[in-house]
């Protein structure tokens, strides 16, 4: 059986599918998240305001 034409690359060619994804392998990271900096951590750091204050609470007089 000649199967030559219908398998050219089954001597020792991998065979790829249709479709097959480029070189690059795929980045795990979702578009819009930098890599260096993890989605759980806000952007800007925890919040200026002490535990022990409430939430409204005026700012400080400047100093004079």
């Amino acid at each position: 059986m000649q199967d030559s034409s219908v398998y050219p690359s089954r001597a020792g060619d991998p065979e790829i599918p249709p479709g097959f994804p480029p070189e690059e392998p795929p980045t795990e990271v979702p578009p819009g998240i930098p890599p260096d900096q993890p989605p759980e951590e806000p952007p800007g750091g925890p919040p200026e305001l002490p535990p022990d204050s409430p939430t409204e609470v005026p700012p400080p007089p400047p100093a004079a």
